[in-house]
């Protein structure tokens, strides 16, 4: 266990658990950042990578409704609305 004791090692474990990053869980039991990341990932913990999370791609209006009017239609079909002069369908 590279001198760490098992009780840390818990703990590591633990906060990583409780969702806390591995350079918070470094500075609340002053062990290092790759220490942590280690013990995370043995413990089966997910451990972010470095920098910022992703952004998650959104969509426009226009490449949605593209996307639908594609997909609703179909080969060789064709739709015609029409209503009368009136208003009256």
């Amino acid at each position: 266990m590279n001198g760490i004791k098992s009780s840390i090692i818990t703990r590591i474990v633990d906060l990583g658990k409780a969702g806390l990053t591995a350079s918070a869980i470094a500075k609340k039991t002053g062990v290092t950042v790759r220490t942590v990341t280690t013990y995370l990932r043995d413990a089966g913990v997910t451990v972010r990578g470095r920098g910022r999370p992703p952004k998650v791609q959104t969509r426009s209006y226009h490449s949605i409704y593209s996307m639908g009017y594609r997909a609703g239609l179909k080969a060789g079909t064709t739709t015609i609305v029409t209503t009368a002069a009136n208003g009256n369908a």
